[in-house]
């Protein structure tokens, strides 16, 4: 028997079931009974280990090579706040960028000590 190719998945199973469980608080227990097609009691009750049965296949076994679409375009982040401050002095550290100081007009840099 020839293996299987596949995407390998890079994070644990608790990772992919912590993702899973904020997806579903967003559309609710009923939303996820109607996705999954179940009655939202039988969701109810059996949605954590549905959830972890599938986490754990996910991360063994991986995604099949047309489940996944990978775009050619780089992935774009945003980072803000106290995130993008240690960036910043990280790059900064490397000697990657330099801070622009803020240019003062000329007569802001005087001081008149005039009485």
């Amino acid at each position: 028997m020839e293996p299987a190719k596949n995407i390998k998945v890079e994070c644990t199973s608790n990772e992919l079931m912590t993702f899973y469980l904020k997806e579903m608080y967003l559309i609710g227990n009923n939303g996820l009974a109607k996705e999954l097609g179940i009655h939202p009691s039988k969701s109810s009750r059996d949605k954590a280990r549905i959830f972890d049965l599938a986490c754990q296949l996910v991360s063994k076994f991986g995604l099949p090579p047309d489940s996944v679409n990978i775009s050619d375009k780089p992935t774009k982040i945003v980072l803000e706040g106290d995130y993008a401050e240690r960036v910043i002095q990280a790059l900064e550290g490397k000697g990657k960028i330099k801070r622009k100081v803020p240019t003062v007009a000329p007569d802001e840099t005087q001081l008149d000590l005039k009485l």
